[in-house]
């Protein structure tokens, strides 16, 4: 009995510092992520904290991408790797930079004025 005694209030720190470890680690809330962090969660099916080929499948145009965003080639990306990946996809999917805004129709495609 004196044993524990002793040793209890080493143990009641030790769990005080475990705490205080898990409260401050990087973990965040669900509101506090972003966009792009919210899509590689919703997407990583398994949740291993990686996204592997397979699990871009749905999407043409991120699967179509994963060579070239898995960077250090071993078969799947991280959130670092997916951020980039999504960097270089639009918002409507379509690989590189959005469209440029189409030029109105001109007044004189016809040759003739329109009022």
């Amino acid at each position: 009995m004196a044993l524990v005694m002793r040793l209890l209030p080493a143990l009641i720190g030790a769990l005080f510092l475990a705490g205080y470890v898990y409260a401050d680690s990087p973990q965040k809330s669900e509101a506090a992520l972003s966009d792009t962090e919210k899509e590689f969660r919703a997407l990583d099916a398994d949740g291993d904290g990686y996204l592997s080929r397979s699990e871009l499948e749905a999407s043409k145009v991120l699967a179509a991408g994963f060579d070239q965003a898995d960077r250090n080639r071993d078969g799947k990306l991280d959130l670092a790797e997916f951020q980039d990946l999504e960097s270089n996809a639009s918002s409507d999917r379509t690989a590189g930079t959005p469209p440029a805004e189409a030029e109105p129709p001109s007044r004189w495609a016809s040759g003739r004025i329109r009022r």
